[in-house]
């Protein structure tokens, strides 16, 4: 959008000031753009270490933080939660969800079989006739509900359509009790998985996203693909 008026400069230079490349495609530095993700996946060196998942539990506990939202980066057709455990008295059900919601690619989506488990084959409907990355079916809506006492979270909902057209409700992604001990948030750990465009059987680290009906919807990133 091209506003050469001196209102629209200083707009366009406040939106400039909060993306990772100049106009020219060079990197520009900016406190504002950042990712809790890399290469398609939670940050190793934030989410990979106990220690570091440590630091952050105690720095979120003593500053009271239950759920940050954030958008930046895509991680496909629904948000990507990241549960932190709290370290206050090691009490397991407190923690804080971190919960990158950037969708905006929902329409790239490549669905895959995950080897050896009872899962459902799915295709993505792509960018249909949009411009837009997202598609003409995907949409996520977060639904985060608050004690009204105490204004601390009881619940955080995740609800919309898949990039397949199928619609889901993942219910309450912060309530521990699953009978399959796969946590939304949390690594479900190297899985072995048939690449479509192969048929190469390949390993990828999958995370758990929520549980939608019996099923759970997991996912696996590298690069810009999810």
């Amino acid at each position: 959008f091209n506003n050469n008026t001196a209102g629209g400069k200083s707009f366009g230079a406040l939106l400039q000031y909060g993306m990772g490349t100049l106009p020219d495609r060079s990197k520009t530095l900016s406190c504002v753009y950042n990712s809790w993700m890399h290469d398609g996946l939670p940050r190793e060196d934030m989410f990979g270490c106990d220690d570091s998942m440590r630091r952050m539990s105690e720095r979120f506990t003593r500053e009271g933080i239950e759920i940050i939202v954030t958008g930046h980066q895509p991680v496909g057709d629904a948000p990507w939660p990241i549960r932190i455990q709290s370290q206050n008295n090691g009490d397991k059900s407190k923690h804080c969800t971190i919960l990158p919601c950037d969708t905006s690619f929902s329409g790239d989506t490549c669905w895959t079989r995950l080897e050896g488990l009872d899962s459902s084959e799915s295709f993505s409907l792509g960018r249909g006739s949009l411009a837009s990355g997202r598609g003409e079916v995907a949409f996520s809506e977060p639904l985060i509900y608050l004690n009204q006492a105490t204004q601390s979270v009881d619940s955080v909902n995740i609800h919309g359509c898949l990039s397949d057209g199928a619609y889901y409700d993942t219910g309450n992604i912060i309530d521990l009790h699953d009978e399959d001990h796969l946590v939304p948030g949390q690594k479900l750990g190297q899985t072995a998985f048939t690449d479509k465009d192969s048929g190469d059987s390949k390993m990828g680290m999958f995370w758990v996203k929520g549980k939608v009906g019996k099923s759970h919807l997991v996912s696996y990133g590298e690069g810009f693909n999810v």
